[in-house]
């Protein structure tokens, strides 16, 4: 069944306590979540392998928690709408995530985006200064 985006913001649709699922839905919020969980450890992958700064370690160990996170929380309330618990299972869950989801991200974004650049710079331009001082014998 696709996706109705006006029938999902019907107030009655998104706070049914017990609402239905099909297994194609299943399936793709299974995909989604798993895809998240496959993406943090990648993150971490990465994170070990990469002899970086400090700044772009920490930047790593943000999408790996976030992606972790999102994922893991993304398959508890997938289970618990496979098994139609109620309150627990009803859709607004997932608009919850999906806005917890965005915040975090445009959150890792503006450190990505504010923090990271000045911090990379300064540490060019502090790696250039300590090439002129004298080195411990």
């Amino acid at each position: 069944m696709p996706l109705d985006l006006i029938k999902f913001f019907n107030l009655s649709y998104l706070f049914d306590l017990r609402p239905s699922i099909y297994a194609s839905t299943v399936y793709f919020l299974l995909a989604v979540f798993g895809a998240l969980i496959v993406l943090s450890l990648l993150m971490k992958i990465i994170e070990r392998k990469k002899k970086s700064q400090q700044f772009l370690k920490k930047l790593f160990q943000k999408y790996f928690s976030f992606f972790l996170t999102m994922g893991l929380v993304g398959l508890v309330l997938l289970w618990f709408r496979y098994e139609n618990a109620a309150v627990l299972s009803a859709r607004f869950w997932l608009l919850v995530w999906a806005l917890a989801f965005f915040l975090w991200l445009i959150n890792i974004f503006k450190y990505q985006l504010k923090i990271v650049p000045p911090a990379r710079e300064k540490s060019e331009q502090k790696k250039i200064f300590q090439k002129y001082l004298p080195k411990k014998k």
